[in-house]
């Protein structure tokens, strides 16, 4: 069909014709960059959860807990030497007195 002008249609503007039977529709390239933005924002979003579950809400809920066991407060954090210089953090701590302990590891045969 003529335009306007009367000369027909430069082939930028004719539209591309429908697709076959079973030919999937070509996406315009701004739906494929919408799709790709909001794959790009999801995964953020997920990093963002990630870190203030792992770095924030989660230790402040273990702070709260640990004030409140009373097994934990006469725990040491740390080993001393015999001089008594702070050293490594302990990973480990037994509760109980000396004779307990060992009698349940002998029980246990971690000995």
């Amino acid at each position: 069909m003529p335009s306007e002008s009367g000369l027909p249609p430069s082939s930028e503007q004719r539209p591309e014709p429908p697709p076959g039977p079973g030919e999937a529709t070509p996406l315009p390239a701004t739906k494929r960059r919408s799709r790709g933005r909001r794959a790009l924002l999801l995964v953020v979003g997920l990093i963002v959860v990630y870190v203030l579950v792992a770095y924030v809400i989660l230790p402040l809920g273990w702070v709260r807990y640990a004030h409140r066991h009373p097994s934990l407060e006469d725990v040491p954090r740390i080993t001393h030497t015999i001089a008594d210089i702070p050293g490594d953090p302990v990973n480990v701590a037994l509760i109980g007195t000396e004779t307990r302990v060992k009698k349940i590891m002998l029980a246990a045969k971690w000995h």
